[in-house]
This record gives structure tokens, sequence and C-alpha cells, in this order.
């Protein structure tokens, strides 16, 4: 996951892509997919800050609610 972006040359670098760095997510974007995806009460707490790219890339722990579906009457599939 990003903190802030990152330079072209980071984004191309296919060894940090198979690293999973170069093709990592903005925090911002991570928080945006998983409230577009439903879930609710989205925490993200950082666990550690690389030295790659200045700081820029983190390992984090994600936290979210999916709230229950509840079926509309009758419906039973």
């Amino acid at each position: 996951m990003l903190q802030r972006e990152v330079s072209d040359d980071i984004r191309n670098d296919i060894e940090l892509w198979t690293g999973c760095i170069a093709g990592a997510l903005h925090i911002d974007e991570y928080r945006r997919l998983l409230s577009a995806a439903g879930f609710e009460e989205v925490h993200i707490e950082p666990t550690r800050v690389h030295d790659i790219a200045d700081g820029a890339v983190m390992s984090a722990f994600v936290r979210a609610r999916k709230p229950k579906y509840d079926r509309p009457h009758g419906e039973t599939h």
C-alpha cells in the first residue's frame, strides 16, 4: 500500500512489480475500493513503513465490516 504516489521508474520496475511494490494501491484508493464494494468502518493501520521510495510503501492491517445482506421477503436464493 502506498502512503503517497511513487515515480514512474518505480512503477515500471519489473522486480518491484513481482515484489508487490510497483502495483501497490494508494491508501485512499484502497479505502475507496473497499467502500465501493460495500464495506463499512474501514480502518487501515500501518504496521511497517518500508525504505523503498523514501518511505512511501507500507504494510498494514486492514479491517472493514461488510453489512449483513437482508433478502427481500420471500426470496430464497
